[in-house]
């Protein structure tokens, strides 16, 4: 069965899209945070491949988690768009940001200066895959798809203009390409044996890594 939805499907999407600029000038009240909300919304229009779709219910990008048919507060036809490419919305604080139904699990990170200085990935080591064993996702996640078990994971960094504060470069890549999952599992295996619970060195963090091997400039 062919996905509904994929990298390359998505940046062809952008190609054809002749207005696919977006800028920062909503009045949030955590302007980091208002950055990051706006440009994953712009990444589910995107992989949703409606980025120019004016009738996508506003409500649509605050949804977390899975997406539940029986909302009935979010338009359907809205809700049917999501619900026919996305099978997770991620949720704060826990992996994945999106999961593209029967595909790729997609991390997104924003940066305020050029792609090759560090990205930061909070509490959650870099992934080659995301598998449904892992400890750091949430149960609903398990089981928001069917005999789901792992998934690769899309890296997509969004840099920001720092003229007009749009985003210039969407930079995409695959974990697999610069993470070896056995070996940060190793680490942090290591560092969890020596570390006495309850410490202030008791963390989930790991250190972020950078470098992004595709870019896709965004026009404007």
């Amino acid at each position: 069965m062919s996905k509904s939805t994929n990298i390359l499907k998505a940046i062809v999407h952008l190609v054809k899209v002749e207005e696919a600029t977006f800028t920062l000038n909503q009045n949030y009240q955590n302007k980091i945070q208002g950055q990051g909300e706006k440009l994953e919304s712009y990444i589910k229009r995107l992989f949703s491949l409606r980025l120019n779709d004016e009738d996508l219910d506003p409500k649509l990008f605050k949804l977390k988690g899975k997406i539940d048919e029986k909302t009935i507060d979010i338009d359907a036809d809205s809700l049917k768009k999501f619900r026919d490419v996305f099978s997770w919305l991620g949720s704060s604080n826990y992996p994945i940001d999106l999961k593209l139904k029967g595909g790729d699990c997609i991390e997104i990170k924003k940066k305020e200066s050029g792609p090759f200085s560090g990205i930061a990935l909070n509490s959650s080591p870099p992934r080659a895959k995301m598998k449904k064993d892992d400890p750091m996702i949430q149960i609903d996640m398990k089981t928001c798809e069917e005999d789901w078990h792992e998934s690769d994971v899309l890296y997509v960094i969004g840099t920001v203009n720092q003229v007009d504060k749009g985003w210039k470069h969407l930079w995409m890549f695959y974990g697999d390409t610069l993470y070896d999952d056995q070996l940060f599992d190793d680490i942090n295996s290591s560092l969890r044996k020596a570390i006495v619970p309850g410490s202030a060195a008791d963390t989930n963090s790991l250190a972020g890594r950078t470098v992004a091997p595709c870019s896709t400039g965004l026009p404007g």
